[in-house]
């Protein structure tokens, strides 16, 4: 059994010696309209199935859920300063991937004022 250190502490090993790309063939200048560094994870039945890395102008809160029992499920993090979406380690996405599961406990935004307004009862 591997004994956890600052160094190994991550879960699958997933650390810098898996980046082999120099940075500059990994990135580029985003388009003056996408304001956001985004980071998505998918998951597939609760196993990551793929990371992603891209600009844009939207981020998607909360996760998004989809495919009929495949249970899909995509969250995104945003960020506005440069390569500020680099983090690779499965522990930050694992991280991440908890956020799925919020909107059971804690309502969206303008969701109670939305259930107020139309009588509707949830319990949170």
């Amino acid at each position: 059994m591997l004994e956890l250190t600052p160094e190994t502490d991550d879960f699958f090993c997933a650390n810098e010696s898996l980046i082999k790309i120099d940075r500059d063939l990994t990135t580029r200048i985003c388009a003056p309209w996408e304001k956001l560094c985004i980071t998505t994870v998918e998951t597939s039945l609760e196993a990551f199935s793929a990371v992603t890395r891209a600009c844009g102008d939207i981020c998607r809160e909360p996760c998004e859920s989809d495919g009929y029992g495949t249970d899909m499920v995509r969250c995104d993090e945003c960020c506005t300063e440069d390569f500020c979406n680099g983090n690779y380690s499965v522990r930050y996405y694992m991280e991440l991937m908890k956020q799925q599961y919020t909107s059971w406990i804690k309502p969206l935004v303008g969701e109670k004022v939305y259930n107020r307004n139309n009588n509707i009862t949830f319990p949170y």
